[in-house]
């Protein structure tokens, strides 16, 4: 009505777009605030919001780039570093998303969601005592923060603190009950320090809520506590629909198919001294190479052991991509011509 009133009126676009995107109707938000934008360029807070937005759609160099124009208009706005060290995140630009992080702390330390962003990226780069810190100290300014004490409970874990991330994973579930996919984490921690005080009606809860498709666990998780293969098979389903919904096709140019071989690529982290490298060596060597050329992608550790040596001979081509983001990653695979990708990953 506003706007019927007075369209350029950049304000109401602005809080227009917010309430869009508070019923989940984000084409329409980034359509408001692109008119807030439209009438007022310099808004901050609508490319602010233009920002979250894109960020939400997954289109993360947009929402990146939205961040930056904001912090030439104000550069001091602690939320937007940390908005911007989501992005940067995002597109697997961690060094400098690290940096985002601590310049929203340097200019606001008592924010707890920068602390805990930041927490994560030290996980990422191993650096877990320091992780566990920077969690503890989100946790400390705001100690409701669900996501906080999960994520401390994860960086605990790695660090084999098996009793403390159990209380941790605990202190989650009493804040948020329905914390999606921590339940079967957290009995499956529970199993680590043979806590079996309730556990089997615990179990039985998480049968009857994968029954009911509530995404109460992991894939993994599900594999040791339950003797369930349908279960296994809905844990799996409802995580991948949460977690790997199927993306919008990526816009690459398409390969021209002439009558060159067919080409595969592997991907996989286990390229070395590894189970699945001892199970596909022979797979790999047995490769019709007047049909196929054979690529292998490793973003896994930079190993030199005898098993990394055989399966470099085994491929036509062999690839470190380790420290590539995935869309580079995707765009080397389109420039090499794979026509066929097959992830030896999943959800290891």
């Amino acid at each position: 009505r506003a706007l019927a009133v007075t369209p350029a009126y950049p304000e109401a676009h602005n809080n227009r777009g917010n309430t869009l995107r508070s019923l989940k109707r984000l084409e329409e938000a980034l359509e408001s605030y692109d008119k807030a934008i439209s009438v007022k360029p310099d808004y901050a807070e609508a490319h602010n919001n233009r920002g979250n937005v894109l960020g939400s759609l997954k289109r993360f160099e947009e929402a990146l780039a939205s961040y930056e124009r904001v912090l030439a208009l104000r550069p001091n706005i602690a939320e937007v570093h940390c908005n911007r060290g989501d992005a940067l995140r995002d597109l697997d630009r961690w060094a400098e998303a690290l940096s985002s992080y601590e310049r929203a702390l340097a200019l606001k330390p008592d924010y707890p969601i920068a602390h805990n962003n930041r927490a994560n990226v030290l996980a990422y780069f191993e650096r877990l005592e320091q992780a566990v810190a920077s969690y503890r100290q989100a946790i400390a300014q705001k100690p409701d923060y669900a996501e906080a004490h999960y994520n401390l409970g994860n960086a605990l874990l790695r660090l084999k603190r098996y009793e403390d991330a159990f209380a941790s994973y605990e202190k989650a579930l009493a804040i948020r009950p329905d914390y999606e996919f921590l339940y079967g984490m957290k009995l499956l921690t529970q199993l680590r320090i043979c806590r079996w005080t309730g556990f089997s009606a615990d179990l039985s809860r998480l049968e009857t809520e994968l029954e009911a498709k509530k995404p109460v666990t992991m894939p993994f998780p599900a594999l040791v506590l339950l003797d369930r293969p349908d279960l296994h098979a809905t844990a799996s389903a409802i995580y991948a629909a949460s977690k790997y919904p199927s993306p919008p096709a990526p816009e690459f140019p398409k390969k021209q198919r002439g009558a060159n071989k067919i080409r595969v690529g592997y991907y996989s982290a286990d390229f070395h001294d590894h189970a699945t490298a001892y199970l596909m060596a022979g797979l790999f060597e047995a490769h019709d190479r007047d049909k196929f050329e054979i690529y292998g992608f490793s973003f896994g550790p930079d190993a030199n052991d005898a098993m990394r040596k055989r399966l470099s001979a085994a491929f036509s081509r062999f690839i470190e991509v380790r420290d590539k983001p995935d869309r580079e990653i995707a765009r080397l695979s389109r420039s090499l011509g794979i026509d066929i990708a097959v992830d030896l990953k999943g959800y290891t």
